[in-house]
């Protein structure tokens, strides 16, 4: 009898798929029992909360971030970037005048912030080796293993010190999309002492593992008082150009020497943020902050790790029962406050879930229905038209399946927060509301799911 059942719900889903019905209805046609019917819930409970990940691998990725913003609900966001530098195999003229030493940065034509506003960026010398380690993959001895996972890497959380004093600064007013090059004069004395160390061919500057150790590399960040954006720098395209003159058939000729920066060498942004201000000032003591503590309000921030945990703690009540068949369709609604972003701070084009428990790590990323292949993401959607429900929607049939029936697991839960390189190397962030707070910018899950009448 088992087994003739399974095909009676198979052949139900495949007619209830191929209906061309609003999701409301169930289109079987007048001559199906009135036994059973298509219902519609939103009003499922969904537990919110902010959770802080550990640390985010921000090396390697070909971008560098740099500079800050303030956000009255996040606090005050600085980054800044780290790279080191290879020598060249170079040889100038005995008799050669220096010129000047200049750091040209690429921008990578990520912008988040306020780019009307002077800034003043400086270029500090790195004082101590770069050292990458491993990103802890358990959570106690449960062996879990998280998404973030790096054998060798850099974080947002990485300190590493610099000179007090920099090589160089420069006030500049950053061009929205603009991908010009940037140049800031460093320090003159550097300058000539690669110059004198070329001419000399001394090991400090010839050999690379020597040239390393006494040039480690130079951070880039905004001294202004109040950063007002954080800029993308494009690390393939950066470099420190040594300005010199040597004379050719008597005539004195302007030459340059390059120091080229690659992505295969240490690099990496560190994303830091002081929320003492804010609800979330214990976040970095506790891990998580629920929404009833944040003005009822969760958060997703890329860079700083902040990620939104959903829960969904009370779905087999909501509709398990007698006569429940069979969930046609699952729908995560994600509705970011509006007021959360403009044109100058843009949402996150795309989101992603991943799946949790207690330990608050993205274990894996949820997979797409009926395709184990793919991953679950979602590109925000406007409604240009009534200005009501844009946003994010995820499928999740198939994962809401599954809590149906079961008693569930109140640690267990998915993360939503932005996928691969939006994670690591912008700072978009968005608002989301609760549930039960009475606002419409909110997380909401709908469910669409069939029924058999128990009366007779």
């Amino acid at each position: 009898m088992r087994w003739r059942l399974h095909i009676f719900f198979i052949g139900l889903l495949v007619i209830c798929l191929g209906c061309d019905h609003d999701p409301g209805v169930l289109g079987l046609g007048s001559n199906f029992s009135s036994d059973f019917g298509m219902m519609v819930v939103d009003t499922t409970t969904v537990q919110v909360s902010t959770v802080l990940l550990d640390s985010i691998p921000t090396s390697s990725t070909g971008s560098l971030l740099m500079g800050g913003y303030s956000d009255p609900k996040l606090g005050n966001l600085t980054a800044k970037g780290y790279i080191q530098v290879t020598n060249p195999t170079w040889t100038p003229a005995t008799v050669a005048f220096f010129d000047s030493l200049v750091l040209r940065i690429a921008h990578s034509g990520y912008y988040y912030g306020d780019t009307t506003q002077a800034q003043t960026i400086e270029v500090h010398r790195v004082t101590k080796d770069f050292k990458t380690y491993a990103l802890p993959f358990y959570w106690y001895n449960e062996g879990q293993y998280s998404a973030l996972y790096k054998a060798a890497s850099l974080y947002n959380t990485t300190k590493t010190p610099v000179e007090s004093t920099p090589l160089g600064s420069r006030q500049v007013i950053f061009r929205p999309n603009a991908k010009d090059t940037l140049t800031i004069r460093l320090s003159d004395a550097l300058g000539k002492e690669w110059l004198t160390s070329a001419q000399a061919q001394a090991p400090d500057l010839v050999e690379t593992a020597r040239f390393l150790t006494y040039f480690k590399g130079v951070s880039i960040e905004n001294a202004s008082a109040q950063p007002a954006v954080v800029v993308g720098l494009n690390t393939d395209g950066m470099k420190i150009r040594l300005y010199y003159k040597e004379y050719s058939a008597d005539k004195l000729t302007q030459k340059y020497q390059d120091f080229a920066f690659s992505s295969s060498l240490f690099n990496y942004s560190s994303i830091t943020a002081d929320r003492s201000a804010t609800k979330l000032k214990d976040i970095a003591t506790t891990g998580e902050v629920i929404s009833t503590a944040s003005d009822d309000q969760v958060y997703v921030q890329a860079g700083t790790g902040l990620v939104t945990k959903i829960r969904f703690p009370h779905v087999h009540k909501t509709i398990d029962g007698k006569g429940t068949l069979l969930v046609n369709q699952a729908q995560l609604l994600i509705e970011p406050v509006k007021d959360s972003f403009d044109k100058n701070r843009p949402y996150p084009k795309t989101l992603t879930i991943f799946k949790t428990d207690r330990s608050n790590l993205p274990l894996a990323q949820l997979s797409a229905d009926y395709n184990p292949s793919a991953g679950q993401s979602a590109s925000y959607t406007e409604d240009k038209e009534y200005q009501t429900s844009s946003g994010y929607t995820f499928n999740i049939t198939q994962y809401v399946q599954n809590l149906v029936g079961t008693e569930g697991n109140t640690d267990n839960g998915l993360l939503l927060m932005p996928p691969g390189t939006e994670l690591t190397t912008k700072v978009n962030k968005i608002y989301l509301g609760v549930n039960n707070s009475g606002t419409k910018y909110r997380v909401k899950l709908k469910i669409w799911y069939t029924r058999k009448s128990t009366e007779q």
